[in-house]
Formats: C-alpha cells, structure tokens, sequence
C-alpha cells in the first residue's frame, strides 16, 4: 500500500513539474527542424559546388594532359621534318658528285 501511494504522489510531482513547464513549444521544434533542413540544403549544395569544382579541375587536367601530347608530337614531327631535309641535302650532292 505504501508503494502504490509513493508511486501516486510521484507520478502527480512529476505531472504537476510538466505541467509549470508549460505546453511543448512548436514553434520552437518547427526552428529547429527549418534549421536543419537549411543546414542539409546547403551541405548539398557545398557538395554539388564541390563536385563540380572537381570535375572542372579534373577537365582542365585532360586537356593539359592533351596539350603536352601534343607538344610532344609536334617537336617528333619537327625532328622527322629535320631528318628528312638532311636526306634531301644528302641526296643532292650524292647525286651532284654522280654527274
């Protein structure tokens, strides 16, 4: 008998503090879950600009990649170039000493 009126005044302590609490705020739950919603729209947009500022760099790295391509086909041409002139150069005066 003591403990069910031990737990009776309890449980009416206990109601009566929620009660000098006063009601739930919702407004502040609803701040609180707008905060977090803004907090989670801007994450994303943190990862989108993110995501791209990658891809950009990533892209500006192929075309590097293709420009030092190719440069260095460009200077193999020019040497073919200067080796095939040379033969020319050969081949004239081999032929010159022929006649």
């Amino acid at each position: 008998m003591d403990e069910a009126a031990s737990r009776l005044r309890m449980e009416s302590t206990q109601a009566e503090e929620l009660d000098a609490l006063g009601p739930p705020d919702h407004a502040a739950a609803d701040r609180s879950r707008g905060i977090e919603k803004e907090t989670t729209r801007q994450q994303g947009t943190g990862w989108n600009q993110a995501g791209k500022e990658l891809g950009d760099l990533q892209e500006s790295r192929r075309n590097e990649r293709s420009a030092g391509r190719s440069a260095i086909a460009l200077k193999a041409a020019r040497e073919l170039k200067e080796q095939l002139e040379r033969a020319r150069a050969e081949l004239e005066i081999a032929n010159a000493k022929a006649i």
